[in-house]
């Protein structure tokens, strides 16, 4: 999608697909569409995906000319597919460079603007988003982009790295993943013991902290602990063995943890002894190292002062 701009910036967009969006788009400024339209898979390690990432980013090569139309001003090319961290700067840098002859900064702009479109609404979601994600090193860019998109309404958020937006993206898709399987999961426990999953799933949709309080379990680094988590995950996973049912995710849930709690000890001894060796034993922070199942910070250990914990 390439959308002239009041100030003469011309924005190409390489889209997820979605061409009833980009029109919607286009209508909003007036301007053409010019997007793949099919989606720019996510995992470029393969080389065929990475053929196609490259194919898109040529697709968008910041031209003189373009469909009859002259780009004037600052050409800014935004990335709005789900991709891998590191993609925008990476992969598109490198195409755009190589094939425009020009350098990011000075001969056209480029930032990162994930989209959050469901496929069976995906034009209404455009009109009316309800989150906006910018990102580049170029505040300038970011600013602008802001002022094209802020008028559609929602929260807007931005990042100066574009690697940050396409990690939301994909933890963004990935959680939903999760959460779907996870309740698929139970599903296969309820099944067995005969029991109807849907009444049960709507009334922890209100009674897990998980599910209602968007702040819940959202920073990493410290593993679960407390009293109710470590035994109650442990304890389902032997039940749910006892009457035959495999829980794939629950069992990958504990192993996750435990990986964490090693890593965090393992960091915590090593602040420690740097701080013996160093004879600050005075300054010594605390930091968590596990949180409960109402999220609060169950063990402490001690840091540090200076030293960032988590």
């Amino acid at each position: 999608m390439r959308t002239p701009h009041d100030d003469g910036v011309g924005v190409a967009v390489p889209a997820a697909g979605n061409e009833a969006a980009g029109n919607e788009a286009a209508r909003h400024e007036g301007a053409d569409v010019e997007a793949p339209r099919d989606g720019v898979p996510l995992g470029a390690a393969r080389r065929s995906d990475a053929d196609h990432d490259h194919d898109a980013a040529q697709g968008c090569v910041p031209p003189p000319t373009r469909s009859g139309h002259t780009v004037v001003g600052t050409h800014t090319v935004v990335v709005r597919s789900t991709v891998p961290p590191g993609t925008t700067d990476g992969l598109v840098k490198r195409t755009l460079e190589a094939a425009s002859g020009r350098t990011v900064g000075s001969g056209f702009a480029l930032a990162s603007n994930p989209e959050f479109l469901r496929a069976a609404c995906a034009a209404e979601d455009f009109r009316h988003p309800w989150m906006t994600v910018i990102a580049s090193r170029s505040a300038r860019t970011v600013e602008r982009l802001a002022g094209l998109l802020r008028p559609f309404g929602g929260e807007l958020r931005t990042f100066a790295d574009p690697a940050a937006a396409e990690l939301l993206k994909c933890a963004h898709n990935i959680f939903n993943a999760t959460k779907i399987s996870f309740w698929n999961e139970m599903w296969l426990v309820a099944r067995r013991l005969g029991l109807d999953l849907d009444g049960i799933a709507s009334v922890v949709a209100r009674s897990a902290e998980g599910s209602f309080n968007p702040e819940y379990g959202i920073r990493g680094g410290a593993p679960f602990g407390g009293v109710c988590l470590p035994k109650d995950t442990r304890g389902f996973l032997g039940f749910a063995e006892a009457i035959g049912v495999e829980m794939p995710l629950l069992r990958a849930t504990v192993k996750v943890n435990d990986r964490l709690a090693a890593i965090v000890t393992g960091e915590v001894a090593a602040l420690e002894e740097a701080a013996d060796a160093r004879g600050t034993q005075g300054d010594i922070g605390a930091v968590p190292v596990a949180r409960d199942g109402a999220g609060e910070v169950s063990a402490m250990r001690t840091r540090p002062a200076g030293v960032a914990g988590r």
